[in-house]
């Protein structure tokens, strides 16, 4: 082969391949080919560091990275209780969700849902003590806090965030106290301060009782520490927790700060300044009910008694 055919040949090979009508318009006037990326490879690794190296999880925000994961968008959230909402689905008493319940705080800032990347995350710092993933999370976090404080205009340094505590024997068993590592590093990246305000008493996990018996599983289980006696003096007081299902721990517990025994009383923290704050909320699996059948309808499948969703003429 002639040093010209080489380099004819090598002018015809290209790659990533191109659409065969990219060649006949390129060098025609006004028309401009946009260039196609390459595709990364980060899969590629990714394998490799699984099978060759032993790497059995990765940081938060590279996953995050690597599925194009964001936080929700605050008009996708109840400002109320957290549940993710469609337009107009949450008002200035809350969502369907929230709206005849009592509770014991002001506001419930999140992240999203508990599903995806948001969640394998939360579970890997919670049972095999991934403490980088832990603080990542947390950062996360408090960049939203953050926006929510300069959106009240509350000075970050008059905040102060209480982490949910774990029992001793989870803390011994699991190796680390994943809500404390969270709660310092959204502090951190705030600018609120951390004030261990609360002790729990071990006793069944939530995970493992129903719905309807987790109200029952946590109650009494919260002792306020000495530590709570600062809380007056803020101006702000935020709730932290890993992810919220029913609401359960996170009414006990804030009850249990503001030294109140119903939602409706004042107690030593006023409700307006308490928040809850977690990283995921589980959906409620009643609106996840009523979207789909809702879906049914729209696509003409039919009513919930199985009637047409047609007109009749």
């Amino acid at each position: 082969m002639s040093v010209e055919d080489s380099r004819a040949e090598e002018r015809a090979f290209r790659w990533p391949p191109r659409d065969p009508g990219e060649d006949a318009r390129e060098g025609l006037p006004g028309v401009e080919i946009e260039a196609k990326p390459v595709p990364a490879r980060a899969g590629v690794l990714e394998a490799f560091e699984e099978a060759w190296i032993g790497v059995r999880s990765r940081s938060f925000r590279r996953r995050a990275e690597l599925a194009g994961w964001v936080p929700t968008s605050l008009d996708e959230r109840c400002w109320r209780c957290g549940t993710g909402v469609g337009a107009h689905e949450a008002d200035g008493d809350g969502c369907a969700s929230c709206r005849e319940a009592t509770l014991p705080w002001g506001r419930c800032v999140c992240l999203g849902d508990d599903d995806g990347v948001l969640g394998e995350a939360i579970r890997d710092v919670k049972f095999a003590a991934w403490r980088l993933v832990g603080a990542q999370l947390g950062r996360a976090l408090g960049e939203r806090l953050l926006e929510q404080f300069e959106r009240y205009e509350i000075p970050p340094g008059q905040v102060a965030i209480v982490p949910v505590p774990t029992s001793r024997r989870h803390r011994v068993t699991r190796g680390i106290d994943h809500t404390l590592v969270i709660a310092r590093a959204a502090a951190a990246r705030s600018g609120a301060v951390v004030v261990r305000g609360l002790s729990r008493r071990h006793g069944p996990s939530q995970t493992s009782m129903p719905r309807s018996r987790r109200a029952a599983n946590v109650r009494g289980v919260f002792r306020r520490r000495r530590e709570a006696s600062v809380l007056g003096g803020a101006g702000l007081v935020v709730l932290l927790d890993d992810i919220r299902t029913t609401g359960a721990t996170l009414i006990e517990a804030s009850r249990t700060l503001r030294g109140a025994r119903r939602a409706s009383q004042r107690g030593l923290i006023p409700r307006e300044r308490l928040w809850v704050s977690s990283l995921a909320v589980v959906p409620d699996p009643r609106r996840k009910a009523v979207s789909a059948e809702i879906g049914v309808v729209l696509a003409g499948g039919g009513s919930r008694d199985g009637s047409s969703g047609a007109r009749q003429s």
